[in-house]
This record gives structure tokens, sequence and C-alpha cells, in this order.
């Protein structure tokens, strides 16, 4: 039976923690590598289930499969698929708009679900800097408490905890926001476990390459730069690319980060 080390094998890890969260024995840890989290199973625990492989959104994605599954139609072009209707959207809210990074609109939405009791729950990402351990969405179900998850972390994120609660949670009504990949393990394990799809309201964000945990470590490493001239870091849109770069108090400084996705 196949494992998630076919995944890692191939380099098609996108370190969501699906994996281990689904492992009935808990042979999966985690391993930190070349700046990601990939799973590593313990071969006396592993019974060879394959259930770590069949939640895997790394693996392969079945387009056709997923497209006539959730939808009423193949799509001509399968990056954009079916979309009702396209929005642009901001929160009324001046208080979270200011502390927005895209507009506020996800995090009012969520606290206003919350708020009115139509959810259970909220998976959320809340995440300041690198302490060693994955970057783990966290369930919040205080509405008072989602502004605390707002803005945009582009890291690898991990949804392990969000798969064991709802596993273990069948009929709370949840809401995630997931990039595609955590969307891909999550459709799958609906299908697997027979789960209400009705009772999960996922809100899917667009992803754009992500930048790998230890981005900050390669960049000091390949520059000669003092630590202290270091402001913080943004994303810049060039043209249709979008760059990650520094700013710094004396320049803005245009980095090249292939070695970082």
């Amino acid at each position: 039976m196949a494992t998630i080390e076919e995944t890692t094998k191939r380099g098609l890890c996108v370190s969501c923690g699906s994996c281990k969260a689904v492992c009935p024995t808990e042979a999966i840890t985690y391993l930190f590598q070349d700046g990601i989290f990939v799973p590593s199973i313990n071969k006396e625990k592993c019974i060879n289930c394959s259930k770590c492989f069949e939640v895997c959104p790394g693996i392969e994605v079945n387009y056709t499969y997923l497209h006539k599954k959730y939808s009423d139609k193949i799509p001509s072009d399968f990056f954009k698929g079916n979309s009702i209707a396209s929005y642009i959207v901001v929160t009324k809210n001046e208080n979270i708009l200011l502390n927005s990074s895209s507009g506020g609109f996800i995090t009012s939405l969520i606290e206003s679900l919350l708020a009115k009791k139509e959810y259970d729950s909220a998976f959320l990402l809340k995440y300041d800097d690198f302490d060693g351990l994955p970057a783990f969405l966290e369930r919040v179900t205080d509405h008072k408490k989602v502004k605390e998850y707002s803005k945009s972390k582009y890291i690898p994120a991990n949804i392990e905890k969000a798969i064991k609660y709802i596993l273990t949670n069948r009929r709370n009504k949840v809401i995630m926001v997931l990039v595609p990949c955590h969307v891909h393990a999550l459709l799958k394990l609906i299908e697997k476990e027979k789960l209400n799809r009705d009772n999960y309201f996922i809100i899917g964000l667009f992803c754009y390459k992500t930048l790998i945990i230890i981005f900050m470590n390669i960049i000091i490493k390949n520059m000669v730069v003092l630590i202290d001239l270091i402001i913080e870091i943004k994303r810049k849109r060039d043209g249709q690319e979008i760059q990650n770069y520094i700013l710094m108090k004396k320049a803005n400084l245009l980095v090249g980060m292939k070695e970082c996705f």
C-alpha cells in the first residue's frame, strides 16, 4: 500500500499536515527540511493503511474528476475554473480595514458569521515569528478575536488541527480559510470519511508561490546587509509578477526569490 513517502520522495509535499492528522497510529512526525515541515513515518508504528496517501493533495490533482463532482460543468480553462460572478469588495468596518492587507472583507465576514452563531468556529492562521513549529491554523470561537488573525501570511500553513477537529466533531459547522492545496486535501477527506460537505464553509485564497519559513535566513546568508537596516518584508506587483522585497531604511531592495519558494 502506498504511503506519504511517495509524495516526499518526489519532492511534492506542500507541508499541509493532512497526512499526520488522519494517521490512526500516530506514526507520522514532522521533519524540518529545506525550509518546510515534511512528514516522516515511524515504520514500527505504520500499519500501511494508506490513509495518509489518500488525503495528500501534493501527489496528484485530477481536475476533471473535481470539476465533475463539485461543479455543473467542466470548464474550458482548468486554471480559471467555473465562477458565478466576480466582485471587488472592501469592508465597511474602518478598524478592520486599517488592520488588513487585502480589504478586510474575509475578516468582517467571519466575524459576522461567528457573532450570529451560524458557525461553531473558524480555523485561521495567526503567525508572528518562527518558533521551530509548523504554522498551524488555530480554532477561533470568539468573533471578537477574529481581527487578531487578519492580514496575509506568506508561509506554508498547516491544517492538521483543523482536520482532527472536524473528524471528532462531525456535526459542527466550521469556517476554514484555505489555499488550494488545503482545499484539495479537505475535499479528499470529506469524500473518504463521508463527511457532510454542507457543514464546511471553505474560503479559498489565491496562491501564487509560497515563501519557505527560512526565507530571512537565506536572504541574510546571500546578502551583505546589517540586520538593523531591515524594517519589514513586503510584496510588490510588477506588471503581472508579484515580487517579494525587503523594505530598508535607505532603499527598497528587490531580490530574486527562486531559492525561497
